[in-house]
C-alpha cells in the first residue's frame, strides 16, 4: 500500500467514526488518536532521520600532476615489456 492509498483509507476512517454511533467521549478520543497517528506516520520518518547521528567523512582529493611527482618524463612512457627489452638490447650494443 503506497502513501496515497493509506491517506485515502485514513480519510474514510475519519468519515466513518462519527457514523458508528459511539458515545461522544469515545468518538472524540478516536478522532484525537487518529490525528496523532496521522501526524506520527507523516512526520515520523523525517524526525527519525534528523535524530540519527551523521558520520562525517573527510576525503581530500588531490590532482596528480607529473610535475608534483619526482618522476622523470621518460618513466611516464607506457610501452609493452617486449619493447623495453628490445630498447635495452639496442642500448647495450
Amino acid at each position: 500500500m503506497n502513501k496515497n492509498n493509506f491517506y485515502i483509507s485514513f480519510a474514510v476512517w475519519l468519515i466513518i467514526i462519527p457514523l458508528l454511533g459511539l458515545p461522544i467521549i469515545w468518538r472524540d478520543g478516536l478522532v484525537f488518536l487518529s490525528g496523532l497517528f496521522l501526524l506520527l506516520v507523516s512526520f515520523g520518518p523525517a524526525i527519525l532521520r534528523k535524530l540519527q547521528p551523521k558520520v562525517k567523512v573527510k576525503r581530500k582529493q588531490e590532482k596528480i600532476n607529473p610535475e608534483n611527482l619526482n618522476i622523470e618524463k621518460d618513466e611516464l612512457r607506457f610501452s609493452a615489456p617486449e619493447e623495453n627489452k628490445i630498447e635495452e638490447e639496442k642500448n647495450e650494443n
